[in-house]
């Protein structure tokens, strides 16, 4: 519940909603009753802050592949609700590498370095942001063919970390 006053110094009460209206009600502390509903010219009601579901939620986040050579693209798709039906604004981020439409709910990545990148999706409405993340492997050039290569500590035929030879083809 937030509280205001109007231009006499009585105290408004606002009640916000989950569903997303408001219901103003009065009650005064001094024991007069204040005009209400409110007329122009006889006082405001401020009300700051959001209302509880109304921020977007991300519904889904998808990165294909998970693993992926460096020199290529992951396809990045997003999706998201707003309960009051607001305009999202998307943001792909990336900690390596580069996503080729950042304002896209749909778009790539390009892994251009080794490393494990993490790729972050923000959806804002305006006024609040919902964010989700996950990691991609960009593994060297012929990391995972099962041929050792120069730069290579081991090649054991797949990109699959923890099974002794990491996604980056290093030695675990």
């Amino acid at each position: 519940m937030r509280t205001s006053q109007d231009r006499n110094g009585r105290a408004l009460a606002v009640l916000a909603l989950v569903l997303g209206s408001y219901v103003a009600s009065c009650s005064a502390t001094d024991g007069v009753t204040p005009p209400c509903p409110l007329k122009t010219g006889t006082g405001s009601i401020i009300i700051d802050g959001g209302v509880g579901g109304a921020c977007p939620s991300i519904t889904h986040f998808e990165i294909v592949p998970f693993s992926l050579p460096v020199g290529t693209d992951a396809q990045l798709t997003g999706d998201a609700i707003d309960s009051d039906s607001d305009h999202l604004l998307f943001s792909w981020t990336t900690t390596l590498g580069t996503v080729a439409n950042a304002k896209a709910a749909d778009t790539s990545f390009h892994c251009s370095a080794p490393g494990v990148a993490t790729i972050t999706l923000a959806v804002s409405d305006g006024s609040c942001v919902d964010k989700s993340n996950t990691s991609v492997d960009c593994v060297p050039p012929g990391c995972g063919d099962g041929v050792l290569d120069p730069g290579e500590g081991c090649d054991d035929g797949n990109v699959v970390g923890d099974d002794g030879c990491s996604a980056q083809c290093t030695v675990e």
